[in-house]
């Protein structure tokens, strides 16, 4: 699957979500995808979040 169908399907999810819970929940419902597809990487060795937070005190 390429990032163009995942864009797809995240942005048909997020519009259902936005059109059936209102602006919101739906924002909600984002925030707590992106912490649980973190804590995912993180358990599974594929996100290496220490390096991303190096990277800004950097700047």
């Amino acid at each position: 699957m390429n990032a163009k169908f995942k864009g797809l399907i995240v942005g048909l999810v997020v519009g259902v979500l936005w059109m059936w819970l209102g602006f919101g929940e739906m924002l909600f419902v984002a925030i707590a995808a992106v912490v649980g597809y973190v804590i995912g990487g993180m358990l599974g060795g594929e996100l290496d979040v220490q390096r991303f937070i190096d990277g800004l005190r950097r700047k």
